[in-house]
């Protein structure tokens, strides 16, 4: 997926998405370098992305994403770009809703 970034396809960014769960969180150098990536994935590939979230939001620790989503690690991210731009991608209401806070909590915890 790292390595893919700017040409992934949905199968990757689904297999990426379901990886996220709360049994690698003990696992320091995983969780880094996974949140680095959602956030690399979500600043070069917001609109597939979320239309991969939407698709396969049941089959994604969703809660847990949102938490990483929420606590990002890398400061050389356009968060609020990123925002309006994973925002307009969405059409499901509490989709965009939980998204928009995550991604609000995260703008803040960087200023």
């Amino acid at each position: 997926m790292s390595e893919n970034i700017e040409n992934c396809n949905d199968e990757l960014i689904v297999k990426f998405l379901q990886s996220f769960g709360r049994e690698c969180k003990n696992n320091v150098e995983y969780s880094e370098f996974s949140n680095e990536v959602l956030f690399k994935l979500l600043q070069s590939q917001p609109e597939q992305f979320s239309k991969v979230l939407t698709k396969h939001k049941d089959s994604i620790d969703f809660d847990y994403l949102i938490q990483e989503i929420e606590n990002p690690l890398l400061d050389l991210v356009d968060l609020e770009n990123i925002q309006e731009r994973v925002v307009k991608s969405i059409n499901d209401k509490e989709l965009k809703n939980k998204l928009n806070t995550a991604l609000n909590k995260a703008i803040e915890k960087n200023k």
